[in-house]
């Protein structure tokens, strides 16, 4: 059964940098072995100039590989190149953000174990919220209102992080696009896409994550999905569309 944001920061009540790091990671391991596999295959179809095969057709056949074939190899492993640069530092530092949202949730357990005891000690549910409806003992009300001001401090630093994490989900979002927009036209791509998969057995392109939403606080915000990310073939080709 899959956590709710909540669950995996309990303390927090939130989920400041939601992702699954491991998906990403492998994302970006599969979209840099893919650049390699491309850079490869334009290798070996620049060197596709045996003397043995001679003619028109064998004029004509090298003729296409390095007029029309190896820009679009070319472009193919540099867009994706550039997207798995991005996925790299993307969950590089998302790994550090979410080390930071453990740390500030650990910080607030005592403050909730100190809030909850209190609130109980004075009659009131664990869950109650000011203004308390029944009147505090002075000793009670001291007690609360140290947990509240240290988990009101800590829920302020956890809102920061939140607000560092989206500013990394657009300039990533940014990169991302920029790598796609490397890619050929539609059309293009719809020619091209083929015959590199065929001469490589790997997608020239690929379709990233799209973008989702995060709730917090009662707003929405744009973020990235929670769920595995998805990498259903080509982000530029209606083709290889999932």
């Amino acid at each position: 059964m899959l956590k709710s944001m909540g669950d995996l920061y309990p303390n927090l009540g939130f989920d400041p940098c939601p992702g699954d790091l491991a998906g990403y990671e492998a994302l970006a391991g599969y979209a840099g072995r893919s650049a390699a596999t491309l850079t490869d295959a334009a290798k070996t179809l620049a060197a596709a100039g045996s003397d043995q095969w001679r003619g028109h057709a064998a004029d004509a056949f090298r003729g296409h590989v390095h007029t029309d074939l190896l820009p679009l190899v070319g472009k193919a492993a540099n867009s994706i190149g550039q997207a798995a640069t991005a996925l790299r530092e993307w969950a590089l530092t998302l790994a550090s953000l979410q080390d930071e949202a453990r740390a500030l949730d650990r910080q607030a357990a005592p403050y909730q174990v100190q809030l909850t005891a209190a609130l109980r000690s004075a009659g009131l549910p664990a869950t109650a919220q000011p203004p308390y409806q029944a009147t505090l003992r002075p000793a009670h009300q001291a007690r609360i209102d140290e947990a509240n001001t240290a988990l009101s401090g800590i829920t302020a630093r956890a809102s920061d992080l939140h607000a560092q994490y989206l500013a990394v989900v657009q300039r990533t979002g940014s990169q991302l696009e920029d790598a796609g927009n490397m890619s050929l036209s539609r059309q293009g791509n719809s020619r091209s896409c083929g015959t590199v998969r065929r001469a490589t057995g790997t997608p020239s392109c690929v379709r990233l994550a799209t973008s989702s939403t995060t709730k917090h606080s009662g707003s929405s915000s744009p973020g990235w999905p929670t769920s595995s990310p998805r990498w259903p073939g080509c982000w530029r080709c209606s083709r290889h569309s999932a």
